[in-house]
C-alpha cells in the first residue's frame, strides 16, 4: 500500500478537524498556496504532533499564527499614493492604463500611482518568522529583509509602484486580484473566493494576460516579481480573513428550521394567483406553436440584455420571472422528463422547485419554459455562509430527499431503473461509462434490474469492481451540485433546479454523483453532501466501487 505524503496527511488532517468556518479554508491555502507544499505540510505536522497537546490544539496554534502573519498584509485603504511628479510621469508612461484591468482613466474612478507591496516595517517579529519561511521559502525572507532595509531609505523604486484605478487599488489591496510575473509577462485574474459585497471592478473583471517587454523603453524598472508573488499567494487567505472578521463581527440571528419544514412563501391571496395564472397560462397554450415559439426566443433577447448570458449555453433567464431552457430534438427527452419531473414534484411533495409552464417543439428545437426560484445559487455565496446557516441548508435538503425517497412509482416498475418516466436515462456519469452509439444517442436503458444496471457501469479494465446489487430503488435528482441549489440570506434551501436527468435510481447514486460532479470544493462535499446523507444510509463502500470506475470513464 502506498504510503501518503506529507501533504497528504496534512490535508487530511486539516479537513478532518471540522475548524470553524472558515479556519478550514485559511489552513488549506496554508497548504495549497506555499511555495514548497512538502516544506508547509512538514512544519503544520510537526507543530500537530510534537509541540501541542493534540492535533485540534495544534491547528488551532498555527490557525493563530497564520491569521497574524496574513492580517499584516491587509490594509483597508489602498497602498500609499504617490505626490512625486516624475516618478508618475514615468509610471504612466510605462503603465498607460491600469495594470490591473486594463482600463483608462475615469472621472468616477480614476487611475493613480500607487506603491504595490504594504508598509509592514517591524510587523513580522521572530515568533511570524518561523511560518513565514515555511509558507515562503528561506530566499524570499532575504528578499523581504533587503525591502525592509530599502524602504527604510524613503527612496521609492519604479519596482513597487504601479498605475491603477482607484478602486482597482482598493480591492487589491484585500485580496481580490492575484498577479503573477514570469519573464516579460504578468498574469492576472481576480481570486475565486466569493464575497457577500464584491467589488463592480471586481466582479467585472476578467483574467488577463500582458506584455511587459515593449511597452516603454529598455531601461524602464517593471513590478517586483517576488513582491508580486508574496502578494498573489496571501490574496485567498487575505479573503478568508476578511471574510472571519465579518463572521466574528455578526451575531448569528438565524433560527434552526424545524425537522419537517421548508421556508414558508406568502400565503396572501395565493389561491387567487394560483387560479388566474392558471388561467393565463391555459389561454396561452391555445396560441399555434409557432407564436409561442416566437415570442420565447423575443424574450430570449431580452433576457441575454437584462440579465447577460446564464452559466449554461442552453439556458436564459427571461423577463416575468422564468427561464427558458433549449435543446436540440434528438435530446428532448431530457427536457420532457425535466417537465414532468417538476410536474411530479409540485403535486405530491413540498420540495421547491420551479413551476413547469410550457414545452413545445419545432422541426430542430425543444424549448422548456418554467419559473423562476427565488434566491441565489449556493456556489456563489457558500464560502461566506457561516457554519449556522450552512447547517440549516443541510436539514432543508434531508428534508426534501426524504420526501422524494418515499414517492411511490408504478408497482409493474418497482425494481425498473429509469428516468422519472420509466423511459431511458440522460445522466454524464452513465454516458460516461459506455461507447457511444448513435442509433442510440445519450439516452441509455431503462434497466429491468439492478444487476443489468451494474453491469453497464462494469469496465473491462478492471472487471472484479461491480456494486453490489440489492438497493433500494428511489426517486432521484441525479446532479445535486452547487450550481441547482438555491439558498435564501439565510441559507435555508429556497429552490432545486435542473431536473432533467432526475429518475428512478439506487439509494446510493444521488451520494457518489454529488462526488462525481464537485471533486474540488471539499467544505461543499464534507459540510453539506456528507451531513446530508448521514441520516440516509452509509454509501462509503459506494463511493470506493465509484471512485474505482471514474478512472476508466471516458
Amino acid at each position: 500500500m502506498e504510503v501518503p505524503s506529507n501533504f497528504e496527511r496534512a490535508t487530511s488532517l486539516v479537513q478532518g478537524a471540522y475548524l470553524p468556518h472558515p479556519g478550514g479554508e485559511l489552513l488549506m491555502c496554508f497548504l495549497n498556496e506555499s511555495i514548497d507544499n512538502d516544506r508547509a505540510a512538514r512544519y503544520l505536522l510537526q507543530i500537530c504532533e510534537t509541540t501541542c497537546e493534540n492535533e485540534t490544539a495544534g491547528l488551532s496554534a498555527i490557525l493563530s499564527q497564520w491569521k497574524r502573519l496574513v492580517a499584516i498584509f491587509i490594509q483597508s485603504q489602498p497602498r500609499f499614493q504617490i505626490h512625486d511628479k516624475k516618478l508618475i510621469g514615468d509610471i504612466r508612461a510605462r503603465d498607460v492604463v491600469c495594470f490591473l484591468t486594463g482600463r483608462k482613466d475615469s472621472w468616477l474612478d480614476p487611475l493613480i500611482v500607487t506603491t504595490i507591496f504594504p508598509s509592514i516595517a517591524g510587523s513580522i517579529d521572530d515568533d511570524l518568522r518561523e511560518i513565514f519561511v515555511a509558507f515562503f521559502s528561506p530566499e524570499y525572507e532575504k528578499w523581504l529583509e533587503s525591502y525592509l532595509v530599502a524602504t527604510g531609505s524613503q527612496q521609492l523604486s519604479q519596482s513597487n509602484v504601479w498605475l491603477v484605478r482607484s478602486s482597482a487599488a482598493h480591492a487589491f489591496s484585500t485580496g481580490f486580484f492575484q498577479v503573477r510575473i514570469d519573464g516579460d509577462t504578468a498574469d492576472i485574474s481576480p481570486t475565486l473566493i466569493s464575497a457577500p459585497e464584491c467589488p463592480r471592478i471586481v466582479q467585472e473583471a476578467t483574467d488577463r494576460r500582458i506584455k511587459l517587454s515593449g511597452k516603454a523603453s529598455e531601461t524602464t524598472i517593471y513590478p517586483d516579481p517576488i513582491a508580486l508573488d508574496i502578494l498573489a499567494r496571501l490574496a485567498e487567505p487575505i479573503r478568508w480573513v476578511c471574510l472571519d472578521g465579518i463572521f466574528s463581527s455578526s451575531v448569528s440571528t438565524t433560527q434552526p428550521p424545524a425537522l419537517n419544514s421548508l421556508p414558508k412563501t406568502s400565503l396572501w391571496l395565493s389561491p387567487i394567483r394560483s387560479a388566474c395564472g392558471n388561467s393565463l397560462l391555459a389561454l396561452w397554450r391555445i396560441f399555434p406553436p409557432v407564436f409561442r415559439i416566437m415570442v420565447y426566443r423575443c424574450l430570449a433577447s431580452m433576457g441575454a440584455r437584462i440579465y447577460g448570458p446564464s452559466n449554461s449555453f442552453k439556458v436564459q433567464r427571461l423577463p416575468f420571472g422564468m427561464y427558458l431552457k433549449t435543446s436540440p430534438n434528438m435530446w428532448n427527452t431530457s427536457l420532457s422528463n425535466e417537465y414532468e419531473t417538476l410536474d411530479l414534484l409540485r403535486r405530491r411533495t413540498d420540495v421547491p422547485v420551479p413551476k413547469p409552464l410550457d414545452i413545445i417543439s419545432n422541426d430542430s428545437d425543444t424549448y422548456l419554459v418554467v419559473s423562476r426560484r427565488p434566491g441565489q445559487l449556493v456556489g456563489y455565496c457558500i464560502d461566506f455562509l457561516s457554519d449556522e446557516k450552512l447547517h440549516s441548508l443541510v436539514r432543508d435538503l434531508q428534508h426534501c430527499l426524504k420526501m422524494m425517497r418515499c414517492l411511490q412509482r408504478d408497482p409493474t416498475l418497482q425494481d425498473t431503473i429509469s428516468n422519472t418516466t420509466g423511459k431511458a436515462i440522460y445522466d454524464g456519469r452513465i454516458i460516461a461509462a459506455v461507447e457511444y452509439e448513435e442509433s442510440r444517442g445519450d439516452f441509455i436503458g431503462p434497466f429491468s434490474t439492478e444487476d443489468e444496471f451494474n453491469q453497464m457501469l462494469r469496465s473491462p479494465h478492471i472487471p472484479d469492481v461491480v456494486h453490489r446489487s440489492g438497493h433500494k430503488i428511489v426517486f432521484t435528482h441525479g446532479d445535486i451540485n452547487m450550481r441547482n441549489i438555491l439558498v435564501d440570506k439565510n441559507g435555508r434551501l429556497s429552490g432545486i433546479v435542473d431536473w432533467e436527468t432526475a429518475g428512478w435510481y439506487p439509494d446510493y447514486w444521488e451520494y457518489t454523483k454529488a462526488y462525481y460532479v464537485t471533486k474540488l470544493k471539499w467544505r461543499w462535499l464534507r459540510d453539506v453532501i456528507d451531513a446530508t446523507f448521514r441520516d440516509l444510509g452509509d454509501f462509503s463502500d459506494d463511493l470506493d466501487v465509484e471512485r474505482k470506475l471514474w478512472w476508466y470513464c471516458w
